[in-house]
């Protein structure tokens, strides 16, 4: 697949950015069968057969369904099918709320088409049944990908992760992810099918893709560039997008992150950007240029534009997650970002 050059207009307008490209691979998922053989995303890897499969035995982030006594439940729908007063609460539906709190503290209410009467969900913190083996999330080749880093001479890396929201602090929660690095030529007797684990949950999600990858060039963040190109980008104004004309977006290797960079938490050193996962290829706003060549015939109401657009079926919140690594340290620590 191929993507557009970025507008040679644009690029006159910004004096000294071509010198703070770099490269990228996108790796264009499409929702395919795929095979150990290859890169993709899901789906089957090569793995060692002397090497136990991984597992995950760290608490996540759960929701609890509550059910709301019936009267609470109808009162609950008559207050919100009253008009609602921009910022300001009625007192029905304070009252509601309010007793649903004093029933299921830290409890929010919630109410969909289909379901016969509202519920209360509130946060909780859950435990696999039994050590949950790994998913995996892609498996990347440095044949396909030249983007992809090789510490020690590795030319395939596996992406392995706990698709569950795991509590790191009071503020996050994201998969366990696990990055092996391997030779191919060593990957003599392997098993090509992971263990089964516990279904995913929705939000971290996603389907077997096959790749297509290509090569294309990146550029910084604006927060991340030098003070006058700063200023100059801030200047602009008319339709200007630099973010969604100049900064890959998608699934890719290398490159950029659309956040600024981060360093290694071990030894401070800058981390290295393996891989941006995405919920979306493009849009038709301001990263409507990254839609690809081919799919330039897909518009809005074309049956097949979601798996062009939104091919691995991943929610992340509808964030991107940065996967990093540190180069410079011997055992290749990981560190993520949700934007």
């Amino acid at each position: 697949m191929r993507t557009a050059p970025p507008p040679p207009e644009l690029m006159a307008r910004l004096p000294g950015i071509a010198s703070l490209g770099r490269t990228a691979t996108r790796l264009h998922p499409r929702p395919a069968t795929v095979s150990a053989f290859e890169s993709h995303v899901a789906g089957p890897v090569r793995w060692p057969v002397d090497e136990p499969w991984p597992t995950c035995d760290a608490p996540y982030k759960g929701v609890e369904e509550l059910p709301l006594p019936a009267d609470l439940g109808e009162r609950w729908l008559a207050a919100m099918s009253q008009p609602l007063q921009p910022r300001i609460l009625t007192g029905e539906r304070r009252e509601v709320r309010d007793e649903v709190a004093r029933l299921y503290p830290g409890s929010s209410v919630r109410w969909q088409r289909g379901m016969s009467t509202p519920v209360a969900r509130r946060p909780v913190t859950r435990r696999h049944p039994r050590p949950n083996p790994l998913a995996v999330l892609a498996q990347l080749r440095a044949e396909d990908v030249p983007d992809l880093p090789r510490p020690r001479g590795a030319d395939l890396l596996q992406i392995l992760w706990c698709p569950f929201s795991h509590v790191l602090d009071e503020w996050s929660a994201l998969p366990t992810v696990r990055l092996y690095w391997r030779r191919e030529a060593d990957l003599l007797e392997v098993v090509a099918q992971p263990p089964p684990g516990e279904p995913a949950e929705a939000t971290w999600t996603v389907r077997p893709c096959r790749l297509h990858p290509e090569q294309i060039v990146d550029y910084p963040h604006p927060t991340a560039l030098p003070e006058e190109l700063r200023e100059l980008v801030e200047g602009q104004v008319d339709d200007f997008d630099y973010i969604g004309a100049l900064m890959a977006s998608g699934w890719k290797v290398g490159g950029y992150p659309e956040v600024p960079e981060t360093n290694c938490l071990s030894c401070a050193q800058p981390a290295t950007l393996i891989l941006t996962t995405s919920p979306m290829e493009y849009d038709f706003g301001g990263a409507k240029r990254w839609q690809p060549i081919e799919d330039r015939h897909l518009n809005p109401d074309h049956p097949n534009l979601k798996r062009s657009q939104e091919p691995t079926g991943l929610d992340a919140y509808w964030s991107r997650l940065h996967i990093y690594t540190c180069l410079s340290c011997t055992d290749l620590p990981i560190r993520l970002d949700l934007r």
